[in-house]
């Protein structure tokens, strides 16, 4: 009896010595790092526990090289934020067993390879800011399990591919910046579906295609940023439902045909680029479509085929303080009411009206700013 008492005893105390028997550590999974012992993970010369450590603040601490794959250990992390730092190398594939990360920014960063598959197991994501590294490869469709997140950033970046139809899925997604990187194909119509989304900003990449008419389904919209692609065909009449649209710049385009009446439904509009494309219309109509954006500050839609002459009721646009409209086919004179607008007509940057067939005389406001034009048709 003694005897299988003490055999008890002594494996009781082999169960404790090495963690076992049933009775073991969840939290850390019996993990022990070199340097930091059991249960503990060691990251850029610092040990963190693996239980008690819910969120990582180490953004402009001059980080260098890799993200240890060890970081995955990390499981109850809600929130890591490594941004502005000088990291390099892959988003290690562990990333994706953070399973609590609400919160993760890696922006700003020399980071290169792909975006890993395994960060469409991040389900509890809010926030993912991957912008300015070196990123390559494409959007993985997994972004799409990501259905709590609602800003989504990966501009300034070298992305390629097209955008994932899985985008449809974020719901809750309020901006989504992609700016700068190599995105090619169509803008997908699934985009239609980010009801809640407030910024889009597509431009400065490869899209190709019409804008589809399911952008209208997005309401709370009010920066719609598509310019510098090579989109084509007409803007189509759906985008007079963003009422809340603030700024339209659908610039350095292919787009073709007429603006679309229902553009006169976007009142709150601030700023709208149309510059660089091949759009055709009667200038008099485009300002009709215009005069009820009593809001408009900065109106830039040179470089394109409009033609006629410019109407007196410009003047009603108040708010102007930047108007661009070179390298058009305008005839006629230019209105006098257009030296009510606040508009530093000196400044190249904010008025500029050559390379169009004006007649003179022009209004006092601008007659030193006309620049070149073509009177020959002038009577």
């Amino acid at each position: 009896m003694q005897f299988y008492i003490k055999y008890l005893i002594n494996l009781a105390l082999t169960c404790l010595i090495f963690v076992g028997c049933g009775q073991e550590n969840e939290g850390c999974d019996n993990y022990v790092d070199d340097a930091c012992g059991e249960c503990s993970v060691n990251l850029w010369g610092e040990c963190y526990d693996i239980d008690k450590t819910t969120g990582l603040v180490l953004y402009f601490n001059q980080l260098k090289g890799e993200i240890p794959s060890s970081i995955g250990n990390l499981k109850n992390l809600t929130y890591l934020f490594l941004n502005d730092n000088e990291l390099t190398g892959k988003i290690p594939e562990s990333i994706g067993n953070l399973k609590n990360l609400a919160y993760l920014k890696l922006s700003n960063n020399k980071l290169s390879g792909n975006i890993p598959e395994s960060i469409g197991s991040l389900e509890k994501l809010e926030t993912l800011q991957l912008e300015n590294n070196e990123l390559v490869g494409k959007i993985p469709a997994a972004i799409g399990n990501l259905e709590n997140l609602t800003s989504l950033k990966l501009f300034n970046n070298n992305l390629l591919g097209e955008i994932p139809s899985s985008i449809g899925n974020l719901i809750h997604l309020q901006k989504m910046y992609l700016t700068n990187n190599q995105i090619s194909g169509q803008i997908p119509e699934q985009i239609g579906q980010l009801i809640s989304l407030k910024k889009l900003r597509l431009n400065k990449n490869n899209l190709s295609g019409s804008i589809p008419p399911t952008i209208g389904q997005l309401i709370n919209l009010d920066d719609l940023q598509l310019d510098e692609n090579s989109l084509s065909g007409l803007i189509p009449d759906e985008i007079g439902r963003l009422i809340n649209l603030r700024i339209l710049d659908i610039d350095s385009n292919r787009l073709t045909g007429k603006i679309p009446k229902s553009l006169g439904n976007l009142t709150k509009m601030h700023d709208l680029d149309l510059n660089n494309n091949q759009f055709q219309d009667d200038i008099s109509n485009v300002f009709n479509i215009l005069f009820s954006m009593v809001e408009l500050e900065q109106l830039s839609i040179h470089d394109n085929k409009f033609y006629g002459e410019i109407p007196e009721t410009v003047g009603n646009l108040k708010s102007l303080n930047k108007f661009k409209l070179e390298n058009n086919s305008l005839t006629g004179q230019i209105p006098g009411s257009l030296c009510t607008l606040s508009v530093d007509w000196s400044d190249n940057d904010f008025f500029s009206i050559y390379n169009n067939n004006l007649c003179p005389p022009y209004p006092y406001c601008v007659e030193s700013y006309v620049s070149a034009q073509n009177i020959l048709e002038c009577r």
